[in-house]
């Protein structure tokens, strides 16, 4: 697991959360790397269709 996430860093990643995850601990996370300047775009990579909707209304 750590080569991934080391791997994920090594790419750009800004954070790593392993699942699963509540959905508060990925708006504590969303909202520590989010700029109050310019709009947030944020990459989900998911095949729970009812996640992906969750997280796209809560955006």
């Amino acid at each position: 697991m750590h080569a991934e996430r080391d791997l994920g860093f090594a790419l750009g990643a800004a954070d790593y959360i392993i699942k699963p995850f509540d959905a508060k601990a990925l708006l504590r996370t969303l909202c520590c790397h989010r700029s109050k300047d310019r709009p947030a775009h944020v990459l989900v990579v998911d095949n729970d269709e009812p996640r992906r909707q969750t997280l796209k209304k809560s955006s």
